[in-house]
């Protein structure tokens, strides 16, 4: 086979192309009605799903059945005006006199987005995308969006950003970047101290954009082409092994950043509003596959980080395999090196819950786990578990800053779901290679072994009810 061809299918390899959970989720696409009507045809429930966050105790009794019933509901469609835009002062004039006006569909603004332009609809985008009823405000929002002047964005998704508190002289990196609206709200509020309308600031700032998956890489830079930005660097690698940078004039100066996303790839299932397919093809297990990714990428950021910078993780899942878990495992990892800090004063408006300091680990089988220690040797020798998933071993330390974290459930502000945890640096961290980390693993797999058949081989043999006396059998021929 040809060279071109082995670096195709090892990109492929690598990128996990159509992995089975993303096949099940793509076939049952297949299946979606395409008419506003058949759209209420679907069951917007799992028995499983259901079961697994009621156990989990993600919301409290009183709050499950909002909780269950926000998801099923369809997501309201929401833009955010470029504050650098030309014709933004004029957008935000006639939709300040829509809202005056009031009336059925009318946008109203985000009240708790104080420091940008954001405003909802009552409508989903499946309504204005097929309803011929606002095929002026379909096309509207086209045009307005290729030119730069909004983004379409949904509301929960732009917390992270505001989260993060970018400012014009930063070095920001977004490390799981694509399709780009974080990044372009990133890019707005470093340039959002523009001259008058239509300027670009002479900032220091610069945002680098990444994205694993190339096809995925493309898009994120037309997201960005539309800013007509001279400050963004887009690139395409593995956000686990994001490579250190050196100045070019001091080879010994590494350059790390002052603000860094981590809006890390997971399954998604904060998303059940925009993608129903997910209730069909949900499962417990699909955060335990998740968690190894989700906390190297988690790492390299931190590692990253400047000193006094701020990282903010992120993903679109209830799930707190994905979330508290990875949280927590950093903090074990870094020690006082890190720290989650309070959501910004500023944000206040936002009603949230706190991050959970107790969680249960699912069986494939069915059932939980509680501790590391109720995994038996072998099982603990599989790289299925880790104990970076269980809450037990945690420090009084890192089980107090667990409740920073924050969870937006849908119910509350009539959004999508969404967890946010914001790191501050406070000391350099030791940082590893690529094959100083697969060394690590294989030798603590290596460890778990050993003591699996160690422990197995201490283990007395029961006699069968044909086998020969132990004192006979030692004789032989």
């Amino acid at each position: 086979p040809s060279a071109m061809g082995r670096r195709n299918r090892l990109r492929t390899k690598r990128d996990g192309a159509d992995p089975p959970a993303k096949k099940a989720r793509l076939e049952a696409a297949k299946m979606m009605p395409e008419t506003e009507e058949d759209w209420s045809k679907w069951v917007y429930d799992s028995a499983t799903w259901t079961k697994y966050y009621q156990d989990q105790k993600v919301v409290a009794e009183e709050d499950w059945d909002k909780f269950k019933a926000a998801f099923a509901e369809p997501l309201p469609t929401v833009i955010r005006f470029n504050p650098c835009h030309y014709l933004t002062t004029e957008h935000i004039e006639t939709f300040e006199a829509l809202q005056k006006e009031g009336g059925e569909g009318a946008p109203f603004r985000l009240h708790w987005a104080d420091s940008i332009s954001a405003w909802q609809f009552s409508m989903e985008r499946r309504q204005i995308r097929k309803n011929s009823e606002f095929k002026a405000l379909k096309k509207y929002l086209y045009q307005q969006e290729m030119r730069g002047a909004l983004s379409r964005q949904e509301a929960v998704s732009m917390i992270p950003p505001l989260f993060l508190g970018v400012e014009p002289h930063h070095r920001v990196l977004d490390l799981c970047a694509a399709p780009g609206s974080k990044t372009t709200q990133l890019l707005e509020a470093m340039n959002v101290s523009c001259p008058e309308p239509g300027l670009m600031p002479d900032t220091k700032g610069v945002v680098v954009a990444n994205d694993l998956d190339f096809k995925r890489a493309n898009l994120l830079t037309h997201q960005v082409q539309r800013m007509k930005v001279k400050n963004c660097l887009v690139m395409n690698m593995d956000a686990q092994y994001w490579p250190w940078l050196y100045n070019e004039e001091d080879e010994e100066e590494v350059l790390q950043y002052d603000r860094i996303l981590c809006d890390v790839p997971c399954t998604g299932d904060g998303t059940l509003r925009k993608n129903p397919v997910i209730w069909k093809t949900w499962k417990v297990t699909d955060g335990l596959a998740m968690h190894f990714r989700q906390a190297a990428i988690l790492g390299r950021g931190l590692e990253q980080l400047k000193v006094g910078g701020r990282l903010v993780y992120s993903t679109c899942s209830m799930n707190p395999m994905e979330n508290e878990s990875v949280v927590a495992s950093a903090l074990m990892k870094y020690g006082a090196a890190v720290e989650i800090m309070e959501p910004p004063e500023h944000l206040s408006a936002l009603k949230s819950a706190p991050g959970m300091t107790e969680w249960l680990v699912p069986k494939a089988e069915g059932g939980y786990f509680s501790s590391w220690e109720e995994l038996d040797p072998a099982m603990k020798a599989k790289n299925t578990y880790r104990t970076t998933m269980f809450h037990e071993p945690l420090s009084d330390e890192v089980r107090a800053q667990l409740p920073r974290c924050r969870r937006f459930p849908p119910h509350l502000m009539d959004t999508g779901g969404f967890f946010v945890a914001v790191f501050v640096k406070h000391a350099h961290i030791t940082r590893l290679s690529r094959r100083e980390l697969y060394y690590q693993n294989q030798k603590a797999r290596a460890a778990a072994a050993a003591e699996a058949a160690k422990e197995a081989d201490a283990a007395p043999v029961a006699d069968g009810p044909n086998d020969p006396e132990p004192a006979a059998a030692a004789a032989g021929d």
